[in-house]
């Protein structure tokens, strides 16, 4: 039986089942890939447990260049910072305020996420909105599982 640190154990488990999903995926029939949802949950666990526990230690660094999504990020007030986009990522989840898109009419293309004041659904000022490709978006919950993980002083 091995231990489990929930501290480190959640983030790396959720980093490796993105990466053991992409392996595996090549023997699934079309109908059989649920990749976008994959993704999804565990984004939406990285968002909110570690985040949660760390949410004083998320670095106020840009999400420009390398992390795929600020040119996807429509509305946000002030810099686009990690611990912004992460919170507002967070409250979209929270608050039922993601909606998968297809562009293309086959499959999920998008993620649109959209965060506002008071919530109820969006019906007050809309302080975050984001449509973010599904690959800039696993890029993003690669990185930001590193980042936890380097915020911990975790090898990854």
């Amino acid at each position: 039986m091995s231990s489990y640190n929930a501290e480190t154990d959640f983030i790396t488990r959720t980093k490796n089942i993105l990466e053991q999903y992409d392996q595996n995926n090549s023997t699934r029939q079309p109908g059989e890939i649920y990749d976008v949802t994959l993704l999804l949950n565990c984004l939406i666990g990285l968002v909110v447990i570690p985040r949660e526990r760390y949410t004083d230690k998320v670095p106020e660094i840009n999400v420009d260049g390398d992390w795929g999504i600020a040119e996807h990020i429509e509305l946000i007030k002030g810099r686009k910072t990690l611990k912004k986009t992460v919170k507002h990522i967070r409250n979209s989840v929270a608050h039922g305020n993601v909606n998968p898109i297809s562009e293309d009419g086959v499959s999920i293309t998008h993620v649109k996420f959209k965060d506002c004041i008071p919530c109820r659904n969006c019906g007050g000022e809309v302080t975050f909105e984001a449509k973010i490709p599904v690959k800039a978006l696993r890029v993003f919950t690669v990185k930001f599982a590193d980042i936890m993980l380097d915020i911990i002083n975790i090898p990854h």
